[in-house]
């Protein structure tokens, strides 16, 4: 009787998916270069695990951070691999605002991707490790520089654009106005509706 309890007890346990803490806090996540800023709220990320290095998938739910960089969630189970083995694990993190909290929405070049590494995965009622990241991910995100600038060009662009064509008379010389059109003396050149001396457009 006490040989076949201990077999109920042991076979879940031996068959349990194994896990790991979702947590970066090895490796810190930063905008824009490995010295950049470190990443805060509207930064999410996600768990990649698998047997193998080259065989990642997301696994868990993505997790925002909150300060400094970190992000800390639940435990993540992995699929496939029991308890008392290893797997591979990566985390990749994204702008939010940009590209949702989804990571199926997100495009590639835009990811930062921590560094690839082994975690020891225990049972849901043990103790959970944390993966040790030595590279932290860094989110590709436009410094406000550059978005000050293209802001600033595309105001510059759309003024121009108004502008195009438009020939204001005073900025010609006396002189270069004849007669009472103010268009060289011909009555068809001035702009239907304007008189001399206003800005008006000079039809060629």
């Amino acid at each position: 009787m006490l040989a076949t309890a201990l077999v109920l007890v042991m076979v879940p346990r031996s068959y349990a998916q194994g896990m790991f803490l979702f947590s970066n806090i090895s490796a810190p996540t930063r905008l824009w270069t490995i010295d950049g800023p470190l990443a805060g709220p509207g930064i999410w990320a996600q768990m990649l695990a698998g047997p193998g290095a080259d065989s990642l998938a997301a696994i868990g739910i993505p997790q925002e951070h909150y300060t400094n960089g970190r992000v800390s969630g639940d435990v993540v189970a992995v699929p496939d691999i029991p308890a008392m083995n290893s797997a591979y694990v990566q985390m990749v993190a994204w702008d939010g605002t940009l590209w949702g909290t989804n990571l199926t929405g997100v495009p590639a070049d835009q990811l930062g991707r921590t560094d690839t590494v082994t975690v020891f995965l225990t049972y849901p009622f043990d103790p959970h490790i944390a993966p040790r990241f030595t590279q932290p991910a860094i989110v590709p995100i436009p410094e406000p520089s550059v978005l000050a600038l293209t802001v600033l060009a595309g105001a510059a662009l759309f003024v121009w654009r108004r502008r195009r064509g438009r020939v204001p008379a005073r900025d010609f010389p006396s002189g270069n106005y004849s007669g009472s059109t103010g268009c060289g003396g011909n009555p068809r050149a001035l702009e239907s509706g304007a008189s001399p001396g206003r800005e008006a457009m000079c039809m060629p």
